[in-house]
């Protein structure tokens, strides 16, 4: 049994307190407890720490007391901490013993309640375990590790296991019994990961163990050079990287994998990029990669030109099965045959479970083609189209033109857009897809022109339309076409649906249109009249207020839907408060401007970019922006300060939507910090911060060789001025001991003699209610709180050099009286100077002549900041 009398500890204090705003004021009384009050525990200590309290009770704090006693004793081992300590470690203890800590606050009218925590059954938790080990495998994500060397106070009672995407900090857990030494997690995707373990027993958990960045998967190989890219074709089921961008500049490229012989591995292109990539044969299946079938193809730039046949593709020529393609961006111009697209010619899955996907890509390269051809993709079947657009102009001499699809079949399409120009020869151009069969097309526009120069169907969205399902879209481009052709559909057959969608576009027949009656705002012609309309509202011709025509080119008007001429309405389409808008589920996927129709906002939230910073002696140049844009309008917000400081100062900006900035009037070589943060649509974004030095050296500040000679008043305000000097010796007040107040500011230096030495107190530090001084010239810290004074020895030798008090605080500058104190050695040259000085002429107030040090921080630039 452990008594009391054997309770043994060693006390180590191991912080300062950080003083805030003043405590409030009211009749005195005993303090309010402590705050914030905390503790931590191992085999044989227990750490307390704690705030000061919210209240002092109206009388200065005097300290605190820290209390522990074995549980269930009914007496306290206490021990008194000065006001600056707030917190303490009790060492020394016994191990699997339970005991009970308190603090309490105090001034002089006493203590306040204690705040206590009982029951701390102190012991150890485990070690880190040895020995731990990533295992690399195909299908499992595996891990092995051995028991740690110290299991602690107690038996493990379990490890925890947990991974995560490399870098990105989001922990799966797992929980094992303690005989288990490994890990395996089954149906984790290839890629890089971290993992962590770490043991448990009662007494708490021991610290992670990591292994980061493990690759999970196949092995890879890595390509630096187009030679490399082409020996693809040579091991069509293998995983490749790219290591760096990568030239193919006068290479004559053949695609890897045909009809016969598909890629069935994947390529992560790693955010780099194939430059100059040169596809030119009379044949089909051309692209980058011909045919790939069930492959990923992912995180990838490139550029170049595609000339060939049918199935031809910026990235691919054909893709089947579930087949990924994600995160790619082409800027290739594609001249093939049937069944051309900017990224893929085309698309098929297997069925509605097992989709082939092409998520976060987009293109923008001219495209041109015969039958069915799309800004991104010819034909999709069976296809996922995510977060993805082409800009690019479409021409087809056939039919199908879409500036996304050219023609698409129970696929769907959701958050994407096409901006391009789309011109069939034959039928069927829509602005965003030439023909759409049994599609989800949802939260999706389109931008561009649409135009059946030749024969009809026409649509600003899509072209010809067979029970498809339309939510939340809408186009704005010119339609025109020689007949049948619609703002929205061109042509419609089948139970389709338009939800909370509208048209702005603009219709415009052909002259010589063999019937204009059929052409419309919305739909040309609903064969059927089968369209469900909820919430539709389009730009409709002469003024007519209908949906769309029958086959029979009768007006079919229906309540559901409403005619509205958007020369006169379109802000209505802007703004959040209106129809069609206010009924939309904005959800984070739209974005408005109140000046435009709606956009799509990005998919993933916006970081700070920012340029290489500038600087010269005495001034840093910033420029900062964020991405990706269209999170809707930008503001910044800039401040900076000195390394070395606490209090930043606020940039103004001359254009608020740049954070673009040139700090001047700074001090050479001098380390500075800048920092910035925006606000739009998404919120307000963390501060970024970007540190940097001046250059040139820093200018020395030396103080005078002897004591500046005391003359009258106002030629002593000129001395002072000209040198940057406060001197106290100028002062009799100072010399007599009577006391000098200053009012100062933080880094404001004063100099005072001690004998024929000249020593300086510059402030440090203003809280609240205290300040800190540094004193040279060993320089040491002094600590004065409101009313207190200190007499000190500028030598530490126990002299008394000078005397200094803190009389208050206002505004953030701190009034202290300086003194030399009896006996203290002094100047005797200074003295009578300042005997014949005072008989005569009186000294005015320092405060009239003190000198204010310019404190100011530097600038920052491209490339990499902090986030603090």
């Amino acid at each position: 049994m452990v008594c009391r009398a054997a309770l043994a500890f060693i006390i180590a204090i191991n912080s300062l307190v950080s003083l805030g705003s003043p405590l409030t004021a009211h009749a005195a009384t005993v303090p309010d407890v402590p705050q914030n009050v905390a503790h931590t525990f191992g085999l044989d200590y227990i750490s307390l720490s704690w705030a000061q309290p919210l209240d002092d009770g109206g009388s200065v704090l005097t300290g605190y007391w820290a209390r522990i006693r074995l549980h269930g004793d009914s007496l306290w081992s206490s021990i008194h901490m000065d006001t600056n300590q707030t917190s303490i470690q009790f060492a020394g203890l016994t191990p699997e013993a339970t005991y009970d800590v308190a603090v309490a606050s105090k001034n002089a009218l006493g203590s306040s309640a204690d705040v206590e925590i009982s029951s701390i059954k102190i012991g150890a938790a485990p070690d880190e375990v040895d020995g731990f080990s990533f295992i690399n495998n195909d299908s499992t994500l595996a891990a092995s590790w051995q028991a740690p060397a110290n299991v602690g106070s107690s038996p493990l009672s379990e490890y925890e296991f947990a991974y995560s995407l490399a870098g990105q900090n989001s922990w799966s857990m797992y929980s094992l019994v303690p005989a288990s030494t490994t890990a395996g997690i089954n149906g984790v995707l290839p890629g890089r990961y971290d993992i962590r373990v770490r043991a448990i027993n009662s007494y708490g958990a021991g610290d992670w163990s990591y292994v980061y960045n493990q690759y999970l998967g196949p092995y890879y190989y890595d390509i630096t050079t187009c030679d490399q890219l082409q020996a693809m074709h040579n091991a069509l089921d293998a995983a490749y990287h790219l290591a760096q961008d990568i030239d193919c500049t006068n290479v004559d490229f053949e695609p890897i994998g045909d009809n016969t012989q598909p890629f069935i591995g994947s390529l992560d292109g790693h955010g780099y990029a194939i430059h100059n990539l040169t596809v030119d044969a009379p044949s089909d299946y051309l692209g980058l990669f011909g045919v790939i079938d069930s492959a990923t193809i992912e995180n990838l730039t490139m550029n170049g030109e595609v000339h060939g046949g049918s199935y031809s593709g910026g990235l691919v020529g054909k893709v089947t099965h579930t087949a990924i393609i994600s995160h790619v961006t082409a800027n290739v111009l594609v001249d093939g045959g049937d069944y051309t697209g900017g990224l893929v010619g085309y698309s098929e899955g297997t069925d509605a479970s097992h989709r082939l996907q092409i998520t976060d890509s987009q293109s923008s390269g001219v495209v041109t083609g015969g039958e069915a051809v799309g800004g991104l993709v010819g034909y999709a079947d069976y296809t996922t189209v995510l977060r993805s657009n082409a800009t690019g102009m479409v021409t087809s001499t056939g039919d199908y033109a879409g500036g996304l699809i050219g023609r698409s079949k129970r696929s769907l399409i959701s958050q994407s857009y096409a901006t391009g120009s789309v011109i069939s020869e034959a039928t069927r151009a829509g602005g965003l897809i030439g023909e759409s069969e049994s599609d989800e097309i949802s939260d999706s526009y389109a931008r561009g022109d649409a135009t059946t120069p030749n024969i009809y169907y026409a649509g600003g969205l899509i072209g010809a339309m067979n029970t498809s399902s339309l939510l939340r879209v809408y186009s704005t481009g010119v339609v025109n076409g020689y007949g049948i052709i619609g703002g929205l559909v061109g042509y419609n057959v089948g139970a389709s649906s338009i939800t909370d969608s509208f048209s702005a576009s603009y219709v415009l027949p052909d002259g010589n249109s063999w019937d204009m009656r059929s052409n419309n705002g919305l739909v040309g012609i609903d064969y059927g009249d089968t369209i469900t309309y909820d919430n539709v509202y389009f730009n409709s011709i002469n003024n007519a207020v209908n949906c769309s025509r029958d086959n029979n080119f009768d007006v079919i008007s229906s309540q559901d839907c409403t005619g509205i001429n958007l020369q006169f309405h379109e802000s209505q389409f802007k703004q959040a408060d209106d129809a069609p808008i206010s009924s939309w589920d904005l959800g984070g996927i739209w974005h408005l401007t109140g000046t435009d129709f709606p956009t799509l906002s990005p998919s993933t939230q916006p970081y700070i970019l920012c340029e290489q910073p500038t600087s010269t002696d005495t001034t840093i140049g910033v420029y900062c922006l964020s991405a990706p844009e269209g999170w809707g309008d930008t503001t910044w917000e800039m401040q900076y300060k000195r390394t070395a400081d606490s209090a930043w100062v606020n940039v103004t900006l001359n254009d608020l939507s740049e954070a673009r900035a040139t700090i001047t009037g700074l001090t050479s070589g001098t380390d500075y910090q800048v920092r910035f943060r925006f606000t739009n649509d998404w919120g307000v974004g963390q501060w970024g911060r970007q540190d940097i030095t001046t250059t040139g050296v820093a200018p020395l500040v030396s103080p005078p060789a002897s004591p500046a000679p005391l003359l009258a008043t106002s030629q002593v305000a000129v001395i002072k001025s000209e040198l940057g000097k406060v001197l106290l010796d100028e002062y009799s007040a100072f010399l007599n001991g009577a006391e000098q107040q200053l009012v100062l500011e933080l880094n404001q230096v004063v100099y005072f003699y001690v004998g024929s030495e000249l020593h300086s107190a510059t402030v440090k530090e203003i809280g609240a209610d205290y300040v800190v001084l540094t004193v040279a010239s060993r320089p040491f810290d002094v600590r004065l709180k409101l009313g207190e004074s200190k007499e000190l020895s500028v030598y530490q030798n126990g002299s008394k050099d000078v005397r200094i008090a803190l009389v208050g605080i206002t505004g953030g500058k701190a009034t202290l009286a300086f003194a030399k104190p009896a006996g203290a050695q002094s100047n005797s040259t200074d003295t009578a100077s300042l005997s014949a000085s005072t008989s005569s002429t009186p000294q005015s107030p320092l405060t009239n002549v003190w000198w204010l040090l310019a404190i100011l921080a530097p600038a920052i630039g491209y490339g990499i900041y902090q986030t603090q």
